[in-house]
């Protein structure tokens, strides 16, 4: 599936009850011709996880993007994935979201 050129919603799971969860989101990017680059955004209401992949080797070039985040519904939401390629030609596939339901959680950024 080609990439859209500007930042578009790509996949969706709704209908997340209400809780705290872990969330990935993965998919990969291929080439069609020519270097290429396809940048993602995860997100769920304002909490998101942001990634890129590249590559130069046209159609036999792909790369794996994997993306999470932790997040707390207060109500019943969605996730998505929006991705670009800025006009690269690029495509992608395999794409996944998983939600898992935990009881708590600690996010800390690490240096």
């Amino acid at each position: 599936t080609a990439v859209p050129d500007t930042l578009s919603t790509i996949a969706t799971l709704s209908g997340i009850p209400a809780g705290s969860y872990v969330i990935f989101g993965k998919l990969t990017g291929l080439g069609v011709s020519g270097s290429w680059s396809v940048s993602c955004r995860l997100e769920a209401e304002g909490d998101f996880d942001d990634g890129v992949v590249k590559g130069t080797g046209g159609s036999s070039d792909g790369a794996t993007m994997s993306l999470m985040f932790l997040h707390t519904f207060v109500a019943t939401g969605e996730i998505r994935i929006r991705c670009f390629d800025g006009g690269a030609s690029a495509q992608y596939e395999d794409v996944k979201i998983i939600a898992m339901n935990v009881s708590s959680f600690t996010n800390m950024e690490l240096p």
